[in-house]
């Protein structure tokens, strides 16, 4: 928030009288320069105020100049303030947009980076997941053919242990 002074206070600190600064003032007003007004609708001073009725009494005393003369030099240094101010935020303004911009680009690249990435171990998981399921298959196929094997070994034991008796039987009675 800004500080703000009362017109006493403006008085004294720039060593004039009350009514000199209201004569300033009257005639800053009548120049175009807006004061902020209070509740009992007495002036409100800033800094940039009285910083401009400083140029006018400093004028005043060291230039020689009339009243009116020290008024436009004081309104003239207020616009070139402003204008300066307007340019240095709209520079600063400038500066902060290229900033943001230059960090969304940043952001779009890692995020596109991501991305890749994910796509990449996507495409290594579905290999590795291809390759597994290859495997397994190749697993059952052999587990079948043990499986088989096993069975016709039995079916050989089977008929081979037939014949046995079979023959067993004959020359055994």
């Amino acid at each position: 928030m800004a500080l703000t002074y009362w017109g006493s206070e403006v008085a004294k600190n720039l060593g004039i009288g009350s009514s000199t600064l209201r004569k300033y003032c009257l005639a800053l007003e009548e120049a175009g320069y807006p004061f902020e007004r209070g509740n009992n609708n007495s002036r409100i001073f800033y800094h940039k105020d009285v910083a401009t009725i400083e140029r006018i009494v400093t004028a005043m005393n060291k230039k020689n100049v009339t009243l009116e003369q020290a008024i436009n030099l004081a309104m003239t240094s207020t616009e070139d303030n402003e204008i300066t101010t307007v340019a240095t935020d709209s520079v600063a303004g400038a500066e902060h947009i290229k900033t943001l911009t230059e960090r969304i680009e940043r952001l779009e690249q890692l995020n596109l980076d991501l991305i890749q990435r994910l796509d990449q171990q996507s495409k290594i998981l579905q290999e590795t997941d291809a390759r597994r399921v290859i495997r397994e298959e190749q697993r059952d196929i052999q587990l079948m053919q043990v499986l088989r094997e096993i069975q016709e070994n039995k079916q050989l034991i089977a008929a081979s242990e037939q014949k046995k008796t079979f023959w067993n039987r004959l020359f055994n009675k």
